[in-house]
């Protein structure tokens, strides 16, 4: 009992505010406020890797709802396509 407490602990604690607001289903937001905009601000990246990093980003943004799945979705995406570095 005291694990299936701790882990709900764990994933409410690793969610931020703006994450719920975003996600929370009260009346000031709604599914189509959540449009994740995407903006790579600085990279050494080529550019068919770039491109691969928003696809794959907008995947995760649009699948998961908890930031931790949707960070470890994209490391295994990436993994998977370019191997371990």
């Amino acid at each position: 009992m005291f694990q299936l407490h701790r882990k709900r602990f764990s994933v409410r604690r690793n969610t931020s505010k703006r994450w719920r607001a975003a996600h929370s289903k009260e009346p000031g937001a709604t599914e189509k406020d959540w449009d994740p905009t995407l903006v790579i601000k600085a990279t050494n990246m080529t550019e068919e890797m770039q491109r691969q990093a928003l696809e794959v980003s907008h995947a995760a943004l649009t699948a998961n709802n908890v930031e931790n799945k949707v960070a470890s979705q994209i490391k295994a995406q990436f993994d998977e396509m370019h191997g371990e570095l």
